[in-house]
């Protein structure tokens, strides 16, 4: 089990169960896809931030719950965000310009999970115009395109219900996935906290 692992120390046998990282989920596109997306987020208590250049569709993301909302180009807000081995990207941006300024510069950031909607016809000129610009074939064949598990999803509840399925598939198949509160992480690694600390699982 890649969770958890019994080892011998000291002649004791001691359980391990290793604790998740952080996760955080990245929106490209304010439509409404996104909005059912940010409430799934909400329901999964990941931290979800929202990027779009329009102010009424980031109002929106605002109503639905979004952590996060930048209201300005997709690429200046990308080069703020830092990206890391918790993040996971989404890419629902409404046309194949933004989707193609998104993902060019999140191939460059450490991530989860880079995901992209769009036709195959769209996904595969965005693709090639990357793969020229000399963004290496296997790296983009890491994204996830079409976005999302095949459900036969139709609207944009269900797009996004496909699309956070498979993320919580790619995530759950990462090593130390315990599903601990972040608040309770943070107090068990605090070393400023010196009361003697145990783990139980129940």
């Amino acid at each position: 089990n890649k969770k958890s692992q019994t080892l011998m120390i000291n002649n004791q046998r001691v359980y391990f169960e290793f604790l998740r990282q952080s996760y955080k989920v990245v929106v490209c596109g304010a439509g409404h896809i996104s909005m059912s997306i940010i409430k799934m987020c909400k329901l999964l208590d990941l931290p979800v931030t929202v990027i779009d250049d329009r102010l009424t569709f980031i109002n929106n993301a605002v109503d639905a719950g979004a952590d996060k909302v930048i209201c300005e180009p997709f690429e200046n807000a990308l080069d703020n965000i830092q990206g890391d081995t918790g993040t996971f990207f989404i890419i629902v941006t409404r046309g194949h310009r933004y989707d193609q300024e998104c993902l060019e510069k999140i191939m460059h950031k450490e991530n989860a999970y880079i995901g992209m909607i769009g036709s195959r016809l769209r996904v595969k000129k965005v693709l090639e115009h990357l793969e020229e610009k000399g963004i290496p074939r296997e790296k983009l064949d890491q994204v996830y395109t079409p976005i999302g598990l095949r459900i036969g999803a139709e609207t944009p509840a269900e797009i996004a219900v496909s699309i956070m399925a498979e993320i919580i598939e790619v995530k759950n198949k990462k090593t130390g996935l315990g599903a601990y509160n972040q608040e309770l992480i943070e107090l068990i690694l605090d070393e400023k906290n010196n009361i003697p600390k145990a783990l139980v699982t129940i």
